[in-house]
């Protein structure tokens, strides 16, 4: 069998992704296509929570969580030197500054005078940079954070509630509840299987919600002749016997009978709003949202960086929070 497409399948993709035997060992999926990444989850056996960097770099604050299924980045942040043009502003004049004879100047070898130029500019990025509020609220009761300065009621936000099934995610408007794990201040990508975002980034993650056996009307049908009934069936038909090395288990206060209501798509790389947003409906999300798109993408998959690995040194000290799931 082919390794599921999300580029390709269309409607077939779920089926496809529910038929993979990876994805039935370890009930999530990942993989690269040309610029773009995604990664599949079933809620039942990877809970998500919001996670914080723990060291200045944020590629390598993602490299270092290991146990971590899917990680991405995440909300929109305010830089702490301004607006993006004001930091850059601050930043070149600074590094001007400390670079001159007024300023200290730079003195030694070439070896020693290049050495301290880049401390100078990783300094520098660090301090204008860095994101210290998050454009509209966040909160991540597992590591003990919450954000509320910044109001964004138009938005939109997407996380999860108390529960951990498939009906306990939720994508809204306004600013978001304190559900144990959200990010508002967020874009609407998809809503009701329609295309809703045009805007003008570059580079773009998403996150949606595909009802499948919850899924009604036209979505329902086309799903049904793609062949989802028989795939979930052999979906749960694996869970119950396992035989593959590392397999995920439901997780704790999770039935063994619960059935597969949905599933979780992340979809990150390169490529405007409005292709992404087609991306979803194409394969039937019927619900997402866009998150800090740009250079500030990040996806991970178990420490393995699939989109996020080059990026630059500015979004490098602005990304602090993001979205983790984790097996169990």
């Amino acid at each position: 069998m082919a390794d599921p497409s999300l580029l390709n399948d269309g409607v077939r993709f779920f089926p496809n992704v529910l038929n993979d035997r990876k994805f039935m060992a370890h009930g999530v999926l990942a993989r690269t296509e040309g610029r773009v990444s995604w990664a599949v989850v079933d809620p039942r056996r990877h809970i998500m929570t919001i996670w914080e960097k723990d060291v200045d770099r944020f590629p390598e604050a993602a490299k270092r969580r290991t146990g971590a299924s899917v990680l991405t980045n995440g909300p929109f942040l305010l830089y702490s030197g301004g607006n993006k043009y004001l930091a850059t502003i601050k930043y070149g004049l600074n590094l001007l500054w400390r670079n001159s004879l007024f300023g200290g100047g730079i003195k030694g070898s070439a070896s020693a005078t290049l050495e301290q130029m880049h401390k100078n500019e990783a300094e520098l990025k660090k301090k204008y940079f860095t994101g210290h509020q998050v454009e509209g609220y966040l909160y991540g009761d597992s590591e003990h954070i919450a954000r509320t300065k910044n109001s964004r009621p138009k938005a939109y936000y997407f996380g999860r509630k108390s529960g951990r099934l498939f009906g306990d995610y939720v994508i809204a408007k306004g600013d978001p509840p304190h559900h144990p794990e959200v990010i508002g201040g967020l874009f609407l990508s998809v809503d009701n299987y329609t295309v809703k975002d045009n805007g003008t980034a570059s580079q773009v993650g998403t996150w949606g919600l595909a009802p499948l056996a919850a899924a009604g009307g036209q979505p329902k049908v086309e799903l049904e002749q793609a062949g989802l009934t028989a795939a979930i069936e052999s979906y749960e038909a694996a869970m119950l016997a396992p035989s593959a090395e590392g397999w995920v288990p439901y997780g704790p206060h999770v039935p063994a009978n619960t059935p597969c209501p949905g599933l979780l798509l992340a979809v990150f790389g390169a490529g405007s709003p409005h292709a992404f947003a087609t991306h979803n409906v194409n394969v039937r999300v019927e619900k997402a949202v866009r998150v800090d798109g740009n250079s500030s993408i990040l996806l991970a998959h178990y420490g393995t960086l699939l989109q996020g690995q080059y990026m630059i040194e500015a979004k490098v000290y602005y990304n602090r929070w993001g979205y983790m799931f984790k097996p169990g």
